[in-house]
């Protein structure tokens, strides 16, 4: 019987695989290698710096506090009467770190932005209706100045209504806004203005004897000036007192 050769079959021995030498599989080519590397990514854009924070209105909050921190140290009457002095001093505490904050985050994105333009708005219209009951109170009365306090309020309302239904990076109306805002303004520009005209009637009657004061006091001046020499006189502003003459 003969011997089989490899890579042939016969019925009693199958057939064996023939391998490659170990010198083919060290020949074979090398695939090229990228020796180039990748760009580095781009640096991704950064947002805004924060503006620094609004610097008069955290002075006038914290004078806000000072002052009213001193009336009710001071103040010595009823809780009805305190009432004027405890609604001002809310609104102006509510409104005034709304305001503070929206100036200070509006540059973060449109819809913080617009949160926050939101909330200053609607507290605007909440600090002008407390100041209408606040200055309002001791010139009407207390019945008087809290149902003018409440025809404000429904305008208030309105106005914040309107507010709420801002989106982001929409335009103010500025005639709507300086309207509702002047609106509601008018709530304490009324009584302030009532009870100037009302001070003033109390004086009128006084009016004459004081313009009679302020002429004799002129003229006493300009007797004393004509009697100084030149540069030297009291009406003078490059001349010294009359005592250097």
């Amino acid at each position: 019987m003969k011997p089989s050769t490899p890579g042939k079959q016969s019925a009693c021995h199958p057939a064996v695989p023939v391998l490659p030498p170990p010198c083919q599989a060290s020949l074979a080519p090398l695939a090229p290698q990228n020796l180039t590397s990748s760009p580095p990514n781009p640096p991704r854009p950064q947002p805004p710096p924060l503006p620094p924070p609004p610097r008069t209105v955290i002075l006038s909050v914290i004078a806000g506090n000072v002052l009213f921190l001193d009336t009710v140290s001071r103040l010595r009457c009823s809780w009805l009467d305190f009432s004027p002095f405890l609604i001002a001093y809310l609104g102006q505490a509510l409104h005034g770190p709304l305001s503070a904050a929206y100036h200070t985050f509006m540059c973060i994105s449109p819809r913080v932005a617009n949160t926050w333009r939101k909330l200053d708005l609607s507290f605007i219209l909440v600090l002008n209706t407390c100041a209408t009951y606040a200055l309002s109170y001791f010139t009407f009365g207390f019945w008087a100045s809290l149902a003018w306090t409440a025809l404000v309020s429904l305008a208030a309302a309105q106005g914040i209504r309107n507010v709420l239904r801002l989106q982001p990076k929409q335009p103010l109306d500025r005639k709507k806004i300086v309207g509702m805002i002047g609106l509601t303004c008018m709530g304490y520009y009324i009584p302030v203005t009532f009870r100037g005209l009302a001070s003033f009637a109390m004086t009128v009657s006084e009016l004459p004897s004081g313009l009679l004061a302020g002429v004799a006091a002129l003229y006493l001046a300009r007797r004393t000036q004509s009697g100084i020499p030149p540069g030297r006189g009291v009406l003078s502003h490059t001349g010294g007192p009359p005592c250097c003459a």
